[in-house]
């Protein structure tokens, strides 16, 4: 019995991982919830360099690549002008949108669970 013995198992474990996870990169559900507005959020502080949302929900080409086959991405229920100023900010803590920053700079527009 060989050394060899372990590689075609390997080989074949190694093949299976990746046809998996191509059949899960394909087969994520579409994205619901609140997920859209964390993404959202993640790609102003990449792009803007700010937590103000107010032109990242008014321009389709911010948040369709995070939220496609939809005709508006409703910001009332994630969002809110605190100040009376303008300025949306997320109902959420910026807490998950930070750690999703650095997917959204390596894989802009694309949603977190797939830039992951």
């Amino acid at each position: 019995m060989g050394r060899g013995r372990w590689v075609l198992p390997a080989a074949a474990a190694v093949v299976a991982a990746a046809v998996y996870g191509v059949y899960l990169y394909r087969a994520l559900p579409p994205p619901a919830g609140d997920e859209p507005h964390y993404v959202l959020a993640a790609r102003s502080l990449v792009e803007d360099h700010d937590v103000d949302l107010r032109n990242d929900y008014a321009d389709v080409r911010r948040w369709g690549p995070v939220y496609p086959a939809h005709d508006r991405l409703d910001h009332s229920v994630a969002a809110f002008d605190y100040r009376g100023d303008g300025t949306l900010r997320s109902v959420h803590n910026v807490g998950l949108s930070v750690l999703l920053a650095p997917s959204q700079a390596l894989h802009p527009g694309h949603r977190s669970a797939q830039a992951a």
